[in-house]
Formats: structure tokens, sequence, C-alpha cells
């Protein structure tokens, strides 16, 4: 079966596995060397990822039954869409491909997991349990993903949206497993 956490983990495993491939710009790319490979490759990666988990996020708004979940879910929609709508300036401004960088609006059917064809079934406790755990799996690779940018990028304020969205990530995680009790 294919879970969705797990669907924004291997993507952002390229972009982990990528990131310590080469530090260097891309040939072709534009600029002086203002920015490295890992640093395009976590903008084109983890915009589309950001995109996923506000799409997640919103399942919690008419599903959850924890107002605790919910809360913590509209927090994490309103700074996924901070975090989204830079990484989509910063691939427009680098001229990178949209087919990888776009955010994705809505997901389309043939592309749903399983997890999230269920997500969009349940209610209440059930709901919120599956929730807590695909949430948790995707944000540590988030985390993951913008730790290893921060460790490897060259763009400066890049390297400060990833380390903001990491301690964002730690500290949702840290709220799931509250929640999860």
């Amino acid at each position: 079966m294919r879970t969705l956490g797990a669907l924004v983990a291997a993507a952002l495993a390229l972009t982990l596995v990528a990131c310590g491939s080469d530090d260097g710009p891309r040939p072709g790319s534009p600029g002086p060397g203002d920015r490295n490979n890992a640093d395009e490759l976590f903008v084109e990666v983890a915009s589309g990822s950001a995109g996923t988990l506000r799409q997640i996020a919103d399942l919690a708004d008419q599903s959850a039954e924890s107002d605790e979940l919910e809360d913590l879910a509209e927090e994490m929609v309103d700074e996924l869409t901070v975090v989204g709508d830079r990484l989509e300036e910063l691939a427009d401004e680098w001229d990178l491909p949209e087919a990888v960088s776009g955010s994705t609006g809505s997901l389309p059917a043939q592309e749903q997991s399983e997890d999230w064809k269920r997500l969009q079934e349940l209610e209440g406790p059930e709901f919120d349990a599956l929730w807590v755990n695909v949430v948790a799996e995707s944000l540590a690779a988030v985390q993951g993903s913008a730790d290893r940018v921060v460790e490897r990028g060259q763009d400066a304020d890049l390297r400060e949206l990833a380390t903001d969205l990491a301690q964002d990530c730690a500290d949702w995680i840290d709220e799931l497993e509250i929640l999860r009790g």
C-alpha cells in the first residue's frame, strides 16, 4: 500500500540524495553561483511537498474530532502556504522547471495514495489517528530535507527559510506526539 507520507518522504529523499551529490551550480543555470544544486533541488521538490502537506492539513478542517488537531492543522496550512509561496517565487526567479516546482492545488484521483483516500472517507477519532501518523511521517521527511539544504545550500535566504521550516516541523512533530497521547 502506498502511503501519503511515504510519497512525500520519497520525493524528499531524492532531494537529500541529490543535495549531497553536487554542491556546484547546475550547468546553464542563471546567476553568478549565489546558489547551488542543493538549493535548486530543494526548491524544485519542496514546493510540491509543501502543497501536499497543506492539502493533508486542510482535510482536518472538516473531518477531525479534536479541536487541538484542527488548530494545529490550521497553523500548518498558514505556515506552509507562506513557505510554498516563497519556494514558488524562488523557482520563478531561478527559472526552474514548472513541472517539478509548482505546488499542487489538488491531487488528481489517480495520484492519491491509499492513505489519502482513507483520510477523505474517515471522520472523528479514526481520522485523527491516521492523520497524526501520516502528517508525522511527512513532517519528518520535510524536516530532514530542510536540514540538509541548511547544511549544503548556498543561498542565504533559502537557508533561512529552511531553518525556520525545520524548526516548525520539529515543533509540529512534538505537538503530534502529544496528540497521539
